[in-house]
Formats: C-alpha cells, structure tokens, sequence
C-alpha cells in the first residue's frame, strides 16, 4: 500500500513539473534564436545576415511579442509563450540563442520548455 501510494506521489509532482502538450499534438524540439516580432518583420528577406548582429537589448526592448528564427524559418510564439520570453530574458545569464520543446497551434508556437544547457561540473 505504502508502495502504491508514493508512487501516485511521485506521478503526481512529475506532471506539475512539466506542462502538459495538448492530446495529439507533436512536441518539437527546436534549436534557433528568439527574435522581437517587429524586426523579424522588418527582416524577413536578411533575416540570417541581420540575425548574426541582432541583440538582447533589442530583444528586451520589444514590445510586439516574440518570434523563433530556425532552420530558414520564422514563426511567431502565441501570447502566453511570449510572457514566458520575456521574463527569461531579463535574466542576466539568459541568451537569445536557444533550444525550445514547443508545439504549433494557430499558426503561432506555443513554448514548454527552455532547454538550458548542463553546466560541467568539475
């Protein structure tokens, strides 16, 4: 009973820790670059030439929401992803270079998770 029972424990704060995709649709795993919506706009027939020279205070001065730059494409995050955005860049160690768990719903990237690189340590 007592083995049961702390498994069901276990489960439970698994699945608190990880936000839930919606049934049937595919997680993606996606390295690129966050980018403010108005310069991916704006950018869109350079946007690997501009991406080499693009800022996190330029991404920190947006206020348009966020894009994902990967793979020759852009795609816009939704709104909840792009509150998700803005506080990780605000943190000082943050970088606009990322690897994302994501999904697409209306045509926008909906963010999970912010992979963040293993630190080594020694």
């Amino acid at each position: 009973m007592l083995v049961l029972f702390s498994a069901l424990v276990i489960t439970g704060c698994a699945a608190i820790l990880k936000e839930d995709t919606p049934a049937g649709v595919k997680e993606l795993r996606l390295y690129g670059l966050i980018i403010d919506n108005a310069c991916a706009a704006q950018h869109r027939n350079d946007i690997n030439e501009f991406s080499k020279s693009y800022s996190k205070t330029q991404a920190l001065n947006c206020t348009l929401g966020y894009a994902f730059y990967f793979a020759s494409e852009i795609r816009e995050f939704d709104p909840e992803s792009n509150e998700k955005i803005a506080q990780y860049l605000k943190d000082h160690n943050s970088s606009l270079n990322v690897d994302i768990k994501c999904y697409a719903a209306n045509n926008k990237l909906h963010l999970v998770e912010i992979i963040l690189p293993q630190k080594n340590s020694k």
